[in-house]
C-alpha cells in the first residue's frame, strides 16, 4: 500500500522536472526565437521527430526520453510565437489548422504509430503532443477575445489572480492531500469502499471532489503565507552561472529519480537530498 501510495504521489512530478528544465532554458530559448524564429521551431520540431522514429523502429522505449526536453522545449517555441503577435487572429485559417493537427494525430492513432489515449503519449512524450498543442494553440487564440472579456469580470478576475499567484503551491501539494484522504478513508472504512467505476463510485465523486478541493484550498491559505514571507520580493544578486546550472541539474535529477523509482523509500530519500542542495545553491 505504501509503495503505490509513493508512485502515484510521483507520477505528476514529471512537470517539475520539465518545468526545471524549461525555465532554465528561456535566456537561450528566447535569444533562438528572436535570432531565428521559424529555425528555431523547425529543429525542435525536427528533434521530436527523430527521436521518435528512433525509438520507434530501436524498440528502445528509453530512447523517447529524450523528448521530455524537446517536446516541451517546441511548445515554449509555440508561447514565444503567442506573445509576440505571430500567430495568426484569421479565424478560417485558426480552424483549418487546428483541424489538421487533429486530422493528423488521428491517423497516426489510426496507423498505430501513437496511442488514441493521450496519457500513454506523455511517457515518454511523443510528437503526438506537439500536434495537439498545435490544435491548441489555435482554439486557444480563437478564443482569446471571450476569454479576455469574461477575465474583465471583477470576481474572474480576482479568482484567477488567487490561483494563479498560488499554482504552483497547488501542483506541489494536492496529490499528498488526496492520498491522505485516501489513507483516512482506508483506515475509517476499510473494505467498505465502493470499487472504482461502479454505480456506488460515481455517487461518491462529488463528495470526495468536494473534500478535495476544501482540504486543499485549506492547506494553500497557510502554506501560501509561508511562501509569501518567505519570498518578500526583494531584489536579490543572481548566482554565479556555473551554481545555477549545478542547482538546476540536481533538482531535476532528484525529481527524475522519484519520478521513476517513486515506489522506492530509497529514491524519495536520494531525491530529497539532491532537492534540498539544489535549494541551497539556489539560495542568494
Amino acid at each position: 500500500m505504501v509503495a503505490v501510495a509513493g508512485f502515484r504521489m510521483s507520477q505528476p512530478l514529471w512537470f517539475l522536472g520539465v518545468y526545471l528544465l524549461c525555465t532554465a532554458l528561456v535566456p537561450l530559448m528566447t535569444a533562438a526565437h528572436r535570432a531565428a524564429p521559424r529555425v528555431a521551431v523547425a529543429a525542435l520540431a525536427a528533434l521530436v521527430v527523430a527521436v521518435d522514429a528512433t525509438r520507434i523502429t530501436t524498440g528502445i522505449e528509453a530512447l523517447g526520453f529524450a523528448n521530455l526536453l524537446f517536446v516541451w522545449l517546441l511548445l515554449q517555441q509555440l508561447g514565444f510565437h503567442l506573445a509576440d503577435g505571430r500567430v495568426s487572429t484569421n479565424r478560417r485559417t485558426l480552424l483549418a489548422v487546428a483541424a489538421v493537427a487533429l486530422g493528423t494525430l488521428a491517423a497516426l492513432c489510426v496507423n498505430g504509430v501513437y496511442s488514441f489515449d493521450l496519457f500513454d503519449n506523455l511517457n515518454p512524450p511523443t510528437a503526438a503532443l506537439v500536434l495537439l498543442g498545435v490544435a491548441q494553440l489555435c482554439l486557444f487564440q480563437l478564443a482569446r477575445p471571450a476569454l479576455r472579456r469574461l477575465h474583465g469580470i471583477r470576481g474572474v478576475a480576482t479568482a484567477v489572480s488567487a490561483i494563479g499567484a498560488r499554482a504552483m503551491t497547488i501542483y506541489s501539494w494536492h496529490m499528498l492531500v488526496l492520498i491522505g484522504l485516501a489513507g483516512v478513508l482506508l483506515v475509517t472504512v476499510g473494505d467498505e469502499l465502493p470499487a472504482p467505476l461502479t454505480e456506488a463510485w460515481w455517487l461518491t465523486r462529488p463528495v470526495w471532489i468536494a473534500s478535495v478541493l476544501v482540504v486543499v484550498a485549506l492547506l494553500v491559505a497557510v502554506v501560501g503565507r509561508r511562501e509569501a514571507a518567505a519570498d518578500p520580493g526583494r531584489p536579490t544578486t543572481p548566482a554565479h552561472p556555473a551554481t545555477a546550472v549545478t542547482a538546476v541539474l540536481l533538482a531535476a535529477v532528484g525529481v527524475v529519480l522519484v519520478l521513476v523509482f517513486g515506489a522506492s523509500a530509497a529514491a524519495w530519500f536520494a531525491g530529497a537530498l539532491l532537492l534540498v542542495g539544489a535549494l541551497r545553491l539556489a539560495t542568494p
